[in-house]
């Protein structure tokens, strides 16, 4: 169905594109709706794949030593259900370390930090949980576009805005025989009675004989957030060859550069953010990169790797469920999250490790470093690690006293022979 799909698609492309640019509105929604059908194509057919990828990333305030990172990753998907695991860079000694897991069934999201051994569960939100760059590796997300890259949506956006006036559409034929599709928004804007051009330009290039995969996204706003704003988004992506079903990126290049308008520092920082970071924020480059080393794809994969179980969470690994609202090792019995306060406000009163709890030591208790402090998690261990020190001190008292006892005895004896003799 696919392949029927694309050949239409390539004869309605031909059919508009002869030679040159073509201005006009029904040219570009024709071929906007053309991809995304070819999209929507696609997305039924996705099966099932895993892969091996390293993730650079590289940001910071233009001018200033920027921070890099690199990770290197291992993914699966099997239709909706779709699981990243995130690993220290390997060196030539050490091999890959495991950082942590994340994982979703289409239903719940399951995270687990393998270096702190907790967890979390809770219900999915697909827009929200999915769809990050250099974190979700799903067919879709690629096809789609990321959160920081909605190529859809902004192809959704063109379409909405090609019958504006303002909005000036163009297609041509590149040199490598891509498909370019342009436009260009101008509009007038004011701030404190002072006129200003806002300005945004928008470019994405498509490969027609792959099924229109992307090959390039240019975006660039000036003054659209206020005057002095800018936004310059710039992405390249090269496919892999020679492999049957859904198409899969070998690699892609997301540069960014922003600059905030007075207008928008004005405002003060968004929620999360201090006042000097916000100001990082002013004029700030990033530079991200996946590189796919290895891909196999409709290749059988275990639905048990999208559960905490096949994350390798074991009877230590604290759990928070958000979803039922308890706190429990994994296995074990749950505590209701509104018992937690009384536990914890309890255990703030031990003034020793001696001191009594009305805790049992078996008691297990999980949280995840999401949802509670360092401070509360050590409480939570130590509730446990109090009681076992009482039952040994226990022991140890009644030991003691068992042998005061036999001396006693012994003493006794002694005393009683002393006197007969």
């Amino acid at each position: 169905m696919r392949h029927v799909y694309c050949k239409l698609f390539v004869c309605i492309i031909q059919i508009i594109i002869v030679s040159g640019p073509v201005n006009g509105s029904e040219e570009a929604e024709s071929l906007i709706d053309a991809i995304l059908q070819a999209y929507e194509a696609q997305l039924l057919d996705i099966g099932t794949g895993l892969g091996s990828a390293t993730f650079l990333m590289r940001e910071g305030p233009t001018g200033y030593q920027q921070t890099e990172e690199l990770t290197d990753i291992r993914f699966w998907y099997k239709g909706e259900k779709r699981r990243t695991d995130f690993f220290e860079t390997a060196t030539e000694v050490d091999a890959p370390k495991r950082l942590r897991s994340v994982a979703d069934n289409g239903e719940v999201l399951f995270s687990y930090n393998t270096q702190l051994d907790r967890a979390s569960i809770s219900t999915l939100n697909p827009i929200s949980d999915r769809g990050w760059f250099g974190k979700d590796f799903h067919p879709s997300t690629l096809l789609t576009g990321w959160r920081s890259l909605p190529a859809v949506d902004m192809l959704r956006l063109m379409k909405e805005k090609q019958n504006q006036d303002k909005y000036k559409p163009y297609l041509q034929r590149t040199n490598e025989g891509f498909i370019e599709l342009a436009g260009k928004s101008e509009e007038k804007l004011t701030h404190q009675n002072k006129a200003f051009d806002a300005v945004e330009l928008f470019s994405f290039v498509f490969d027609p004989k792959h099924a229109f995969r992307p090959v390039s996204y240019y975006i660039e706003q000036q003054n659209t957030e206020g005057p002095g704003s800018a936004y310059v988004l710039d992405v390249k992506i090269r496919w892999l060859e020679n492999n049957s079903g859904v198409g899969y990126p070998k690699s892609i290049e997301f540069s960014s550069h922003s600059v905030l308008s007075d207008a928008e520092l004005e405002k003060g920082p968004p929620e999360g953010l201090d006042e000097k970071e916000w100001l990082s924020f002013k004029d700030r480059e990033s530079y991200w990169k996946i590189i796919v080393e290895e891909f196999q794809q409709n290749t059988e994969i275990d639905d048990k790797l999208f559960t905490l179980e096949g994350m390798g969470t074991t009877g230590a690994t604290l759990i928070n469920d958000h979803i039922l609202g308890s706190i429990q090792r994994y296995g074990s019995v749950r505590i209701a999250e509104e018992q937690l306060d009384s536990l914890l406000n309890e255990s703030k009163e031990i003034k020793s490790a001696t001191r009594e709890t009305n805790v049992s030591s078996d008691l297990q208790i999980k949280t995840s470093e999401d949802d509670l402090s360092e401070d509360e998690m050590d409480v939570h261990e130590n509730i446990s690690a109090s009681a076992n020190f009482s039952r040994i001190g226990l022991v140890i008292f009644v030991l003691v006293s068992l042998t005061g006892c036999v001396i006693c005895l012994y003493a006794i004896k002694y005393l009683k022979r002393l006197r007969h003799s």
